[in-house]
């Protein structure tokens, strides 16, 4: 059945199906099509350009045993955009529906957007408009992006309308936690010449690893009051292993740095003898950050995005 191009908000008391009340998107919107799924087999549904161009490459792939029944699962073209106040939408509104059903495992969505060259990427997240009226952001980390096609990847646990947008700020709209305004943009917070990695607090202008739920950087090892012990010198308010010529190995996992003291190996020496760091995957002899929705708290150092089999590259 066609859904004409007009705002409809239809309360629970007035739509009721057989398995029990019916959600509905309080936004105007355009029926675009329709495909019967069998629970126990899943399916894809894709949208192509003759069908929406505002929606053109976008796809639902549900796997099987996702849906408790039978489905018929329909998209929309949302006339109304998601994003608010100084964001900038990016995309179409894809309408998912049944509009919040639930599925027994994750079901993943492409969704095409077109960027501006005034739009950074470092602000790109995507809107979700649960079928119940609630609105959540998924933040950089949750989704992917198809560099060549230009398009965000990711998993959805319910059947819900979706819009990529870039998000800015400004004294009126500030900042999730974990992220600061900088020219409009909320980007991670840098540490002197870098962006500090999940597990790590900006410490005097360098990313140090703390132990995990920390909040406050470690105290000092040493300084003036508190020497290091023999064979170990103190720099940074850290106590060193000196290294070199008459001078004991540096410990396994570390090397002897040209400034004399011992250093932990690289990050980016990895192999089959030499595994990355828990929360990293050894990608080319690279030791790379894991990312996407197995892995919400980490965000990747910029220039550095998710890409599609959920590494920071």
């Amino acid at each position: 059945m066609k859904i004409p191009p007009f705002r409809v908000i239809v309360g629970c008391g007035l739509l009721v199906a057989l398995a029990g009340c019916q959600q509905s998107y309080p936004l105007a919107s355009r029926y675009i099509k329709s495909v019967p799924v069998q629970a126990s087999q899943g399916g894809l549904v894709t949208v192509d350009t003759s069908e929406s161009p505002e929606l053109a490459g976008a796809s639902l792939s549900i796997p099987p045993g996702a849906l408790s029944h039978d489905t018929t699962v329909t998209v929309e073209l949302g006339l109304d955009k998601l994003s608010s106040g100084p964001d900038t939408s990016v995309s179409g509104v894809a309408m998912w529906g049944p509009a919040g059903t639930k599925l027994n495992a994750p079901a993943e969505v492409v969704l095409p957007f077109t960027l501006p060259a005034n739009e950074p990427a470092v602000g790109l997240r995507v809107n979700m408009l649960r079928g119940d009226g609630t609105k959540v952001t998924l933040g950089r980390v949750a989704f992917t992006v198809d560099g060549n096609n230009q398009a965000a990847r990711f998993r959805l646990e319910e059947l819900a309308a979706l819009e990529v947008e870039v998000s800015h700020c400004n004294e009126e709209h500030a900042c999730e936690e974990g992220s600061v305004c900088r020219e409009g943009v909320c980007v991670p917070p840098t540490c002197g010449a870098g962006i500090c990695e999940s597990g790590q607090l900006c410490c005097d202008g360098h990313c140090k690893s703390v132990e995990p739920g920390a909040t406050t950087c470690p105290a000092p090892q040493c300084g003036p009051d508190h020497p290091c012990g023999e064979g170990h010198i103190c720099d940074g308010g850290v106590c060193w292993r000196l290294c070199g010529d008459g001078l004991p190995s540096c410990p396994d996992g570390s090397y002897c740095h040209s400034a004399g003291v011992c250093k932990e190996q690289p990050p980016s020496d990895c192999g089959p003898e030499r595994p990355c760091a828990e929360g990293k995957v050894c990608d080319q002899g690279t030791c790379r950050l894991r990312c996407g929705p197995d892995f919400p708290d980490q965000h990747c150092p910029a220039p550095s995005v998710c890409i599609e089999n959920y590494i920071c590259r």
